[in-house]
């Protein structure tokens, strides 16, 4: 007869297995919550979609874009998401803030009265249901500028940034 040994589990060899199944269902989890951190989704994507959001004024350059996720939860600050540009532009706050006021108002949208011109050469802000945008205007030669973006406003007067927000978190029917 040969060897009549019978094969037993390894019981350390089915343990050593569950580790390895809870790093897979780990980085499964973890790829899952980071998913919404890479490219855009949600409000965003439906922000950048917006006819609105490629709206730049004439002749500008765009320097940058930039996207931020809606922020909501039991802890302030809540607010809605955002899609935007900077652009480097050869015109008068006044013509850039009248470029906008036109291109929006024939799509619909409300200026919003009144404008600030602390710390900006000037600004502005227009409103839709469930959204708005705003217009911000600063020297482009401003020394608030990080290295990186000051050569790319160089030749240009203004800095102008333009951001579609939705407006977060939505208003209650009353």
């Amino acid at each position: 007869m040969g060897n009549s040994e019978t094969q037993r589990p390894d019981p350390s060899r089915g343990a050593s297995r569950l580790p390895g199944i809870a790093r897979i269902v780990a980085v499964f989890l973890v790829a899952i919550t980071c998913a919404g951190c890479i490219g855009d989704y949600g409000p965003v994507a439906a922000l950048r979609e917006l006819p609105e959001a490629s709206l730049i004024y004439p002749g500008a350059k765009v320097v940058q874009e930039t996207s931020g996720p809606r922020t909501d939860g039991p802890v302030p600050p809540v607010s809605g998401a955002e899609y935007g540009r900077f652009l480097a532009v050869n015109a008068t706050p006044d013509q850039v803030i009248a470029f906008y006021d036109r291109a929006l108002t024939s799509r619909g949208w409300t200026r919003s009265p009144g404008e600030t011109y602390v710390g900006a050469l000037g600004n502005a802000q227009w409103t839709k249901p469930g959204l708005w945008l705003s217009v911000w205007i600063d020297p482009a030669d401003s020394s608030g500028l990080p290295s990186d973006l000051q050569q790319s406003y160089s030749g240009y007067q203004l800095s102008v940034r333009v951001f579609v927000h939705e407006d977060w978190p939505p208003d209650s029917p009353s």
